[in-house]
């Protein structure tokens, strides 16, 4: 699994690659409504990432802010034909790439970094709310007949630890 803030920023973390909503059953009134909020990596045997990362200084800025660019690229895929998923746009097995650019802060603990990533290539789930793909797969839909959303390709990541 793969995406966050150690290797492929523009997603959250584990969620590069296959995934599915991650569906509940909730009491509403009377009934049982599914209710999904997030998405659950399913996750697969093999894994390639790939990241750069630039740092400059900033002129009137102090030493211990340190600006950055990054290009990160990864895939997540089941290379074995036995264990394939199948499913169309949810086996999501080809090479997304996000660039995105932060901050990073040196403390004596450590690295505090803020970063910014956007998904250049995202998968049909990527831009869609997990209810929205739930209701539709529900309704026997394709998941693109749910609505997608631009701003679902931005991901903002915080970190604290080792910087690259």
């Amino acid at each position: 699994m793969a995406g966050g803030t150690r290797d492929v920023r523009g997603w959250a973390s584990l969620l590069l690659g296959p995934k599915v909503p991650q569906v509940l059953l909730e009491p509403q009134g009377d009934s049982t409504v599914l209710v999904s909020t997030r998405y659950t990596p399913i996750g697969g045997l093999a894994r390639l990432l790939g990241s750069a990362e630039f740092h400059f200084p900033m002129p009137l800025l102090s030493d211990v802010l340190q600006p950055y660019f990054f290009y990160d690229g990864g895939r997540i895929w089941t290379p074995d034909s036995r264990f394939a998923l199948n499913a169309g746009a949810i086996d999501q097995d080809q090479f997304y790439q996000g660039i995105g650019f932060g901050m990073g802060y040196e403390t004596v603990v450590g690295a505090i970094q803020v970063a910014l990533g956007y998904k250049l290539n995202p998968s049909p789930l990527d831009l869609r709310d997990p209810q929205d793909v739930a209701d539709a797969l529900q309704r026997g839909l394709p998941i693109e007949s749910a609505p997608a959303s631009s701003s679902r390709r931005w991901h903002l990541h915080f970190s604290i630890g080792a910087t690259f």
